[in-house]
């Protein structure tokens, strides 16, 4: 995640058409997603960020901001998070399950 008060989600890593993909489904789902060009400072396409060193060198880098990240809880405390998950929480990782089970 990064900081910021904004409710964005950031998309980018080395699987390009992956990445391309997953940002369309997450918009079409309602979330604030943007595909990140390859220059972004989150992009997440260093050879030396430890998702891009599998075997096939392929990563989707998902970056969500703090305002984000706080809409899936009900309190958004470290001691409270474990325990608030609301069902923005659900339906997003249902979202991202789906797109894994369905793309990988």
């Amino acid at each position: 995640g990064y900081g910021s008060d904004d409710k964005k989600i950031k998309i980018g890593g080395t699987d390009r058409e992956r990445a391309e993909l997953l940002t369309d489904v997450l918009k079409r789902h309602g979330y604030p997603a943007v595909l990140l060009g390859i220059n972004d400072k989150y992009a997440g396409v260093s050879p030396n960020n430890l998702a891009n060193q599998s075997s096939s060198g392929l990563s989707i880098q998902i970056e969500m901001s703090t305002g984000f990240r706080k809409s899936l809880f009900d309190t958004f405390t470290l001691k409270s998070r474990a325990s608030t998950q609301n069902g923005t929480f659900y339906q997003f990782t249902k979202t991202i399950s789906d797109f894994i089970s369905d793309k990988y």
